[in-house]
């Protein structure tokens, strides 16, 4: 018998569904009818009730009881007094649903007679509201709407609530009929023809952003709260409402392909284009439909119509496309707990508006930004989420979001540097509030911001902080990525590409490739051992054009640490400045390629929030008339003692520097080309030369010495005095470092490589085919079938002899006291060999060819005609180059 009452049941429930339809209610099948509906269903009610002793939730609970115990506006006009009164009528309603007071820090029942007041203060709310919707002339005639949507749905969550707490519908009728009055009001305006210019707009054919998503949840809102409801005015019905709403909600985030387009990708981690303050702003909207859609349905898709196409869409509580959106968050997250300014983010922008989720991993516990939100904290507290962790990589590499993260923990206190690099939706989707921000950084560490960006300004001022100029970013001739026009992208000047990057032990790598003003320029940042920052910034163009280095640092000239500005301390004669914010400093050094480049300094300004501006420092380095050029950076945040870091010569007129940490002394130097470079024991105070083809060539040590790591980047060869650390048959990025008695590394690509050891080797990990170990001159020559991570552990080589096609090469004496040297080469097979003999500037002194055909043979070598000093030989074979510094000491 119970089983014929669930099929008579069903059959009733689909043809009163049939029937209403052309009445324009929405009857989802699986649908829960009870109340409430929006911040929770009526089974979680009790155990959130049971929460509100909890020392967080019963601070939430103290503001909230505030404001439903306030005086309502007697004026109802004004966006404020509007949002004041929406306001206290849901959070009233949540003090009727919980039935509890705050009183003296503690919770109490809630006395009738004041549940009573409660009720007639919501009720009159509800009876009273402003319920008209206008618009605006010209481009932004939908802009009130953000305020009214808001309203709206303030107003139906304090209706379920109300309902939910057991106040009958047949008390409500006139309430009922304002909320509907209003949505269809709503819907009616966003649904009209507006011209602009002589230019048909329709709302949601020309809005895919923020509003877009505000107005499409409040209509989705109001589809759940009143789904049964009749009305033979199309603007009143609830399935127009559902229809409009959620398929355009889905449309903007993740489908729309317009000339004006989505603001997020549905099968990849992009971010929201915006920017997190708008997503945030947006999200205040769309979490209580989310949930609510998650309260009323099960999981599963949702068929709606708009415009004659059906889209069957996933129930978005459910939805993991969204949750990539809310790990986007997390995964920029500055150490502070507050936001990067991406775009029209303001300066130290943060919410906890993912905790809304209801998933603990997005509820991390931070104390600079709480749920004490209005449009937050009754929904916190319905989610009812523990706080979670967040165990992530410190290496965040987000292509398609435009964002790299490099990080040195997860703690308050952490080095944290955030570069944009966005192209495809994640730039498109920004619209008009994208910035000229191609490649630029912002840096946070030990507390305090000590690079930025400028943030949003707000609306009225954000054209003010949109320039290039206003970023950490190349200039061209004083211009750079151009900002928005309307809602019109520059495509052209802003798109970044975040490429070739990697992570070890001691060094994260990365870049940003982008093209503007017929310039291309690649942004090579070096993270290392988690402490501080190479920036190495290639540029080329073919004309000849002015190109300066900005660094928008967090201090202003003649002030002091302890003020809120912060100081300032230029040294331009070493081509160095300090920012200095309290303990914490910002040491920066900018060398350009060749010895033209001028040093100044400019005294800007920024949005700190809203319309406040504050006074900050602009570090300028511009290499005039030139068609190509370097900037290498040092950024070094610290707290203690400083670091020790100087210029070094070195013989290519590519810059080069070198840095000591107390335990470690780091040198580093680059070539635009990849030509070789050399840095003389004179410059650098080691006691061997450094020589190195790559584009940026890395070498490490300890203070005592002791080898540590080597980086060469697009070269194949990097040596110590006569010691070779990495020789490979091709131009290629490798890092190598010690890790305890393992080696361990990266490698771009396949192929052979040598690598410096002390011992022979074994493959741990990696893309690696054949080890083979050459005694004589501490080499393992590696065959890589892949690029990637490796790791290598001493022990037994396959073969200590060189194999088919592998030739080595060592030279005796080196160094020579007459100029006289020996060539040894060995190798299997017969092969054909070039030598080529030249100075450390590159000119070419001597070359030949021999034919290698035994497994050992010697030949000499006669530099006796020339100098004391430094020379390169290079030997090259049909399948590598290797580099040999020969020294001549007389």
């Amino acid at each position: 018998m119970q089983k014929w009452c669930k099929i008579l049941s069903s059959v009733l429930f689909n043809l009163l569904s049939i029937c209403s339809f052309s009445q324009g209610a929405w009857l989802p099948p699986g649908a829960d009818h009870s109340f409430p509906r929006t911040l929770a269903d009526s089974a979680a009610v009790p155990s959130i009730r049971n929460t509100l002793n909890d020392p967080e939730i019963l601070s939430l609970y103290h503001s909230i009881w505030q404001n439903a115990c306030s005086v309502v506006p007697e004026e109802n006009s004004s966006d404020t007094d509007r949002f004041n009164r929406a306001m206290i009528a849901k959070e009233a309603a949540f003090v009727i649903l919980m039935d509890s007071k705050y009183e003296n820090g503690t919770i109490q029942q809630l006395p009738s007679s004041e549940k009573d007041s409660l009720i007639n203060k919501v009720v009159k709310l509800l009876q009273n509201i402003n319920t008209h919707v206008g618009f605006q002339a010209g481009w932004t005639f939908y802009n009130e709407w953000q305020h009214r949507s808001k309203e709206l749905i303030t107003y139906l969550i304090a209706y379920d609530l109300l309902r939910g707490a057991g106040f009958p519908e047949s008390q409500l009728m006139r309430a009922e009929d304002s909320l509907i009055a209003f949505t269809g009001h709503l819907y009616a305006r966003a649904m009209a023809v507006y011209t602009v210019y002589t230019l048909p707009l329709q709302f949601f054919s020309y809005q895919f952003n923020n509003h877009s998503i505000m107005t499409a949840s409040a209509l989705g809102l109001a589809a759940i709260i009143f789904n049964d409801h009749t009305d033979s005015v199309a603007d009143r019905e609830p399935l127009n409402w559902i229809n409009t709403g959620f398929w355009n909600l889905d449309n903007t985030l993740w489908v729309e392909n317009g000339i004006y387009p989505r603001v997020s990708e549905p099968d990849t981690l992009a971010g929201y284009a915006e920017g997190p303050n708008y997503f945030a702003y947006a999200f205040e909207n769309a979490f209580p439909f989310i949930r609510s859609m998650g309260n009323f349905l099960p999981e599963g898709n949702v068929p709606v119509t708009f415009n004659g196409l059906t889209r069957d869409i996933p129930n978005p509580w459910y939805d993991t496309r969204y949750d990539r959106l809310y790990d986007w968050l997390n995964k920029i997250q500055m150490p502070d707990g507050s936001q990067p300014a991406i775009h029209d983010s303001r300066i130290g922008f943060g919410s906890v508006i993912a905790a809304l989720s209801g998933k603990s991993r997005y509820n991390r516990l931070n104390p600079a930004f709480t749920p004490d939100d209005p449009f937050i904290r009754t929904q916190y507290i319905c989610t009812n989420v523990a706080h979670g962790n967040y165990d992530d990589s410190l290496f965040q590499v987000l292509p398609a979001a435009g964002s790299l993260v490099f990080r040195s923990s997860w703690d308050n206190d952490a080095t944290c540097l955030h570069i944009i690099g966005k192209h495809d939706i994640a730039l498109k989707g920004a619209k008009s509030h994208h910035q000229g921000d191609a490649t630029s950084f912002s840096l946070f560490s030990h507390g305090q911001l000590m690079a930025l960006d400028p943030g949003y300004a707000g609306a009225s001022l954000a054209d003010a902080v949109k320039k290039a100029t206003d970023h950490n970013l190349i200039l061209v001739n004083g211009y750079g990525p151009m900002p928005p026009t309307g809602e019109t992208v520059n495509v052209q000047t802003n798109t970044a590409y975040i490429e070739n990057c990697f992570h070890t032990q001691s060094l994260d790598y990365g870049e940003v490739r982008t093209n503007f003003a017929g310039t291309d320029i690649i942004r090579k940042v070096l993270f290392l051992r988690s402490t501080y920052f190479f920036l190495a910034d290639f540029i080329s163009s073919p004309y000849t054009l002015d190109f300066t280095f900005q660094l928008h640092g967090n201090g202003l000239l003649n002030s002091l640490p302890e003020s809120p500005e912060g100081a300032f301390v230029p040294d331009t004669l070493r081509k160095r400045c300090h920012y200095v914010r309290d303990s914490v400093t910002l040491f920066a050094q900018v060398l350009a390629k060749g010895n033209q480049a001028v040093y100044h300094n400019e005294t800007d300004s920024l949005s700190a929030q809203g319309d406040i501006f504050r006074h900050y420092t602009k570090f300028l380095v511009t290499n005039h008339q030139t068609d190509t050029t370097l900037f290498l950076t040092t950024l070094f945040p610290y707290k203690g003692p400083a670091p020790d870091v100087n210029a070094v010569l070195i013989s290519d007129p590519g810059p080069g520097t070198k840095v000591g940490t107390g335990n470690t002394r780091d040198f580093v130097f680059c070539s635009i080309d990849g030509s070789h470079g050399t840095i003389l024991p004179d410059s650098s105070g080691l006691s061997e030369a450094l020589f190195g083809n790559g584009k940026i060539n890395l070498y490490s040590e300890s203070n005592t010495g002791q080898f540590l790591s080597v980086f060469i980047q697009s070269g194949d060869s990097l040596l110590y005095g006569t010691q070779p650390y990495i020789l490979a048959g091709k131009k290629i990025d490798i890092a190598v470092e010690l890790s305890g008695t393992n080696i361990s590394g990266y490698v771009s690509d396949s192929g052979t490589v040598r690598i410096f050891s002390e011992t022979p080797l074994q493959a741990v990990n990696g893309a690696i085919s054949s080890i083979h170990y050459d005694p004589v001159q501490k080499l393992a020559s590696i065959s890589f079938s892949g690029k990637g991570n490796f790791l290598l552990a001493p022990g037994e080589s396959v073969e200590k002899k060189p194999m088919n096609g592998i030739l080595s090469v060592s030279i005796i004496p080196n160094p020579s006291r007459d100029g006289y040297f020996t060539i040894m080469t060995s190798c299997r097979g017969i092969t054909r060999v070039q030598f080529t003999v030249s100075d450390v500037t590159g000119k070419v002194l001597i070359s030949f060819h021999r034919k290698i055909s035994a497994d050992y043979s010697s030949f000499p070598l006669d530099l006796s005609g020339y100098k004391n000093g430094y020379y390169l030989l290079h030997v090259k074979d049909h399948e590598q180059i290797q580099v040999i510094p020969l020294i001549i000491k007389k």
